[in-house]
């Protein structure tokens, strides 16, 4: 049987074959207001192997288009994945539509950000050891939301793919956290738009070309963990705010 949870959305980003969807439980108050927690889920369809959420899934919103990162929305919850890799990770009922509730404004982020004394790291800056998080001092973690510390940065370059033959377009995010440099891919749908970024992959720099930020202060990154590839779980950038 489920059971129906408010979620604040801060994650619809892309994954293969579908979406990548996550938020923070939300707790209703009088009045129409609500009390966002630090309890993190990443919605998981059970019926498919990966858990990826299909695009038609996420739409609930009054203009019938898919959900936003800021969006309140009602969820048909069933039970958690128990996948010590994500444990954030929660099945949701399928054949329950989801509802948008409301939609919050990006100055609330600051009343909800993580602030985790280190940020998954080992030795590499775009990724850790599959069972990296099984390893972590309580409570462990594969999704936070940061705010943005000094020296950030966005670059985007196009980079020759050899499994497929041709240049594929690269988003990434570099920072700094706790002394530790980090360095991973942007999966934000919005990043291209947001820049105004050539379609053509063609019209892409070969080098890494450092992106111009207003406010760079003013911003914050939903930070994600992908499932195991390859021995490793790599960061992400799901998506970013600004304020």
């Amino acid at each position: 049987m489920s059971e129906t949870k408010y979620i604040l959305v801060l994650a619809n980003s892309e994954r293969v074959g579908g979406r990548c969807v996550a938020g923070k439980i939300a707790t209703p108050l009088e009045g129409d207001n609500f009390d966002i927690g630090q309890q993190w889920v990443r919605l998981n369809n059970p019926t498919n192997k990966e858990g990826t959420v299909p695009y038609m899934d996420t739409v609930c919103r009054p203009n019938h288009t898919a959900v936003r990162p800021l969006d309140l929305i009602q969820v048909p919850l069933l039970d958690p994945c128990n996948n010590p890799d994500h444990p954030e990770d929660w099945n949701y009922d399928p054949a329950q539509k989801w509802k948008w509730v409301a939609t919050a404004k990006p100055q609330d982020l600051a009343t909800i950000v993580d602030t985790p004394p280190l940020l998954w790291h080992v030795a590499e800056s775009d990724a850790v050891p599959a069972g990296y998080i099984r390893t972590m001092p309580p409570p462990p973690a594969s999704l936070y939301l940061i705010k943005a510390s000094p020296g950030w940065a966005f670059t985007r370059f196009k980079e020759w793919n050899q499994y497929k033959g041709y240049d594929k377009k690269r988003r990434r995010l570099q920072f700094s956290f706790a002394g530790n440099y980090h360095d991973m891919s942007v999966t934000d749908p919005e990043f291209d738009r947001r820049f105004k970024l050539p379609g053509a992959t063609s019209q892409w720099p070969s080098m890494p070309e450092t992106l111009t930020v207003p406010n760079p202060a003013g911003w914050y990154f939903c930070l994600s963990l992908t499932p195991e590839l390859n021995g490793k779980q790599y960061k992400i950038c799901a998506t970013f705010f600004e304020t």
